[in-house]
């Protein structure tokens, strides 16, 4: 359950050898299956502990209200930026698993992009046509945009995440379809897209929720210092 936040840590060895290849094939797909029941796991979790279902490691309940209090302004931030995850991915689950995963692989860069950047105007619209460019290059495909989406309202954090955990899923069962005779560099593409996951997602979910849990603490324990 405390390993929601925690990224795979996977080592494939290549050889020149037919022999080490097929190792390797077989080492790869491996991990992409455990990969994909892992993180499935740490999304089920996530929406049971953010819906109240069950303690958050074992401890205290998800205080709702406390959390959207807590982090008004960048959780609110976080919303916009899941929804607009949520939004975009959802029309890549219809396709083949191979298709998916490379607009996947676009999508995710774009997105993380736009999570981490301060640009604006001219300047993010360079560098995201560059790597759009790059996109087509390294995977020969046309990269998926991520949709502008304008929230004039503010989103609950909860029920985001919650509704981020359920597409994310259904995204990591696409993943789960792929044929165990897929090639090794299948596995460095749902390795990519994860990590923009676990970075962008997971671990704030988990840190922020941590804080939380830590307020909580706090205040049963001054409760019970002051009925004392």
């Amino acid at each position: 359950q405390g390993e929601a936040c925690e990224a795979p840590h996977c080592c494939i060895q290549y050889s020149a050898s037919q022999g080490a290849g097929l190792q390797a094939m077989a080492t790869a797909n491996e991990a992409v299956h455990t990969l994909v029941a892992k993180r499935c796991g740490n999304f089920k979790y996530i929406s049971r502990a953010q819906s109240g279902n069950v303690h958050w490691l074992n401890i205290c309940m998800v205080d709702r209200d406390l959390l959207q209090h807590v982090f008004a302004q960048s959780a609110n931030q976080w919303c916009k930026r899941w929804l607009i995850l949520s939004r975009s991915l959802e029309p890549l689950l219809r396709l083949p698993w191979d298709r998916c995963l490379d607009a996947a692989t676009s999508l995710f860069d774009q997105w993380s992009f736009q999570c981490m950047t301060k640009a604006a105007g001219d300047r993010e619209l360079y560098v995201m046509q560059a790597i759009r460019m790059k996109t087509k290059e390294w995977f020969g495909v046309n990269p998926t945009p991520v949709l502008s989406i304008n929230v004039p309202f503010e989103l609950d954090y909860s029920e985001t995440v919650t509704m981020l955990c359920d597409v994310l899923s259904e995204f990591y069962a696409v993943l789960e379809s792929i044929p165990r005779s897929a090639p090794p560099e299948v596995y460095a593409k749902v390795k990519c897209v994860d990590d923009h996951v676990v970075e962008n997602f997971l671990k704030v979910v988990c840190n922020e929720t941590m804080l939380v849990q830590r307020e909580m603490i706090k205040k049963q324990i001054e409760g019970i210092t002051q009925a004392g």
